[in-house]
This record gives C-alpha cells, structure tokens and sequence, in this order.
C-alpha cells in the first residue's frame, strides 16, 4: 500500500473545543478540536470529519490600539 500524506500548506477545517483568546494565549498553549469536514488525499478519506485532533499556539498578536483584530497561529502536533 502506498503511503498518502497531507501536502504542505493543505486548509484543514477544525472546530476548536477550548476557549482560545488573543488577550489570554500564550505561545505554547495546546488546544483540542475536531476536524469540521474529512481530510481527503488522492480521493481517499485518511481522517473523517468528527476526528480529535489537538493543536499548539504558535504566535500570539494581541488587538491593537486601533481596535485591530487578535491573531492567533496555530499548528495540528495530533
């Protein structure tokens, strides 16, 4: 059997479970959710949708002064 991988880059949709908050997070923080559509690779579902996953914070940007809006980056580690 062939092995099939995600490519780099790929959009996975997930629903996050934890509360996240630019005001809050930290660099490091871990999060739990579910993908919210399957991750399809060569037309075969290697994770329905439903699946857990888990994440890590990995860069906070706080709200500005001018009202602009929190960002969080975000990386699957599960």
């Amino acid at each position: 059997q062939k092995n099939l991988e995600i490519p780099v880059g790929a959009t996975i949709r997930v629903r996050v479970i934890d509360r996240l908050s630019s005001e809050e997070a930290q660099v490091g923080d871990t999060f739990h959710g579910t993908l919210d559509e399957p991750i399809e690779v060569s037309d075969k579902v290697l994770f329905p949708k439903g699946s857990d996953v888990m994440g890590r914070v990995t860069d906070v940007h706080r709200t500005g002064r001018l009202s602009e809006p929190g960002e969080l980056d975000l990386v699957l580690v599960t």
